[in-house]
């Protein structure tokens, strides 16, 4: 029994998912803007939720249970909305917290068990990546190579991996900014307002995404 597709097509997989994997997104926007407002350590364990966000999808793909999703309308735009009202609403606490000078103090080593939490809601609330998941695993699994459930999930670990290697980049990147704008005053007035508009930004994005 072989999990993985042959050579010439794992390797057309493995270079779509890295192409995937770079390809900005609300995921790669959310960890770049945590990152900048609290460093590398906060966008790394955002990466974490993240990353615990995408296997959910994937055993919920593996199960068949995003079929579900993918056949109904009304599920998918309620969890669009749910997460734009998320995002929304940490967009504006970010801009709040930043006018009443408190994003240092946001950023405490106490709060990292809330930031796994936010970063795994981003994503759970994003129904585009289940349907993402749906459409694109199954066109390279092979009914009579074994069972589909364990191909999709074994595909899924190439693409999460993928994914775990920009994501902690970026979260690299964005850190290192921060602690380089960290010594400007501007910056430290404007820094709750910018990273609070980039997620107000990213929730308009998915509030007014389509279907496909």
């Amino acid at each position: 029994m072989a999990l993985l597709p042959d050579p010439a097509a794992l390797a057309v997989f493995i270079g779509a998912s890295a192409v995937i994997s770079v390809t900005p997104g609300p995921d790669t926007t959310y960890v770049f803007a945590r990152g900048l407002a609290q460093g590398r350590t906060a966008a790394l364990v955002s990466v974490a939720g993240i990353v615990t966000g995408l296997m959910i999808h994937t055993t919920l793909v593996a199960l068949g249970l995003a079929v579900l999703v993918a056949g109904s309308p009304l599920l998918f735009d309620i969890l669009r909305y749910a997460g734009a009202a998320y995002l929304l609403w940490m967009g504006l606490r970010m801009i709040a917290s930043g006018a009443r000078g408190q994003t240092r103090k946001a950023a405490r080593p106490a709060s990292w068990h809330a930031i796994y939490a936010q970063g795994l809601l981003v994503n759970l609330l994003n129904p585009k990546i289940l349907l993402f998941f749906l459409a694109f695993l199954p066109q390279f699994a092979d009914p009579s190579r074994g069972p589909l459930g364990l191909q999709i999930v074994a595909l899924a670990a190439i693409l999460i991996g993928c994914g775990m290697v920009a994501l902690c980049s970026i979260a690299l990147a964005s850190g290192s900014l921060r602690s380089v704008l960290a010594h400007h005053p501007m910056w430290q007035r404007l820094q709750g307002t910018t990273t609070g508009l980039i997620m107000i930004g990213l929730a308009l994005h998915l509030a007014v995404a389509a279907r496909r």
